[in-house]
């Protein structure tokens, strides 16, 4: 059966012409695993707070596991900034909530025999994400990478990205990328990363519009009277056509040859 990815805990935006950002924040802690690595030695793992069962998104409840073979006490949301380097997780989840395709509210629950080895890099954001399938009861779980940490300027290299490439959304509809940086809209630019099937972008420097001043994204956003961090990556699907177009979110855009 089809499982339903949930990219967790990571601002969203609407591409109409240029960009629309909301920011998406996170309840949960930020902890240093090991306070005697150098920070630019450091890595940061998120631990995605709410994942896909059928169509509606649910809470986990429990986080339960170990990791480089000692117990953590990590909870939903949580960031942990790790040592670099290749590490193991072993670790269960348990949660449940409403299932809408099928009028009840379902228990789903993956043993504690989860496992995951992975090579974190230097100056780089990770998400541990879970997704179930409508009709499932266990859920799996995967890393995927999430941007860059402030302060951290990846190593420049051409990709299969690079160039202009525009929309039909109007002038301000498009991207550039030139090695390991983006711009869009003449809104937005910074960093960029990327899977098989997600773009991820990083936000450095933003502005109100065209032309005015580049900002760096303020730190954190107020909601009411509460103050949290903010999430300035944005995650999208994204594919290569037939034509070799570059669609992202359901949009197309074309090679601009300059």
């Amino acid at each position: 059966m089809a499982k339903k990815k949930l990219f967790l805990g990571m601002a969203a935006m609407t591409l109409v012409f240029g960009f629309v950002t909301v920011g998406c924040v996170s309840s949960g802690k930020t902890y240093v695993y090991d306070k005697t690595v150098p920070e630019e030695n450091l890595s940061e793992l998120y631990i995605a707070g709410s994942f896909y069962f059928g169509m509606e998104p649910q809470k986990f409840l429990n986080f339960r596991g170990t990791f480089a073979g000692q117990r953590v006490d990590w909870k939903e949301d949580d960031i942990i900034k790790i040592p670099a380097g290749e590490h193991t997780l072993a670790f269960g989840y348990s949660g449940g909530g409403f299932d809408q395709s099928r009028g009840r509210s379902v228990t789903i629950i993956s043993d504690s025999n989860l496992k995951l080895t992975y090579d974190f890099k230097p100056g780089r954001k990770y998400a541990l994400t879970g997704y179930a399938g409508a009709g499932d009861k266990n859920i799996s779980a995967e890393i995927i990478p999430r941007g860059f940490l402030r302060g951290f300027t990846p190593p420049s290299e051409i990709t299969k990205f690079e160039g202009k490439w525009k929309g039909l959304g109007g002038d301000n509809d498009y991207f550039v990328f030139t090695g390991r940086e983006f711009e869009a809209g003449g809104l937005a630019k910074g960093f960029f990363d990327f899977t098989d099937t997600a773009l991820i972008l990083d936000r450095k420097w933003e502005r109100t519009a065209p032309g005015a001043d580049w900002k760096e994204p303020p730190e954190t956003i107020k909601a009411g009277f509460v103050k949290y961090p903010n999430n300035t990556t944005l995650v999208f699907p994204y594919q290569f056509d037939v034509d070799g177009n570059l669609v992202v979110k359901l949009q197309t855009y074309r090679k601009v040859n300059e």
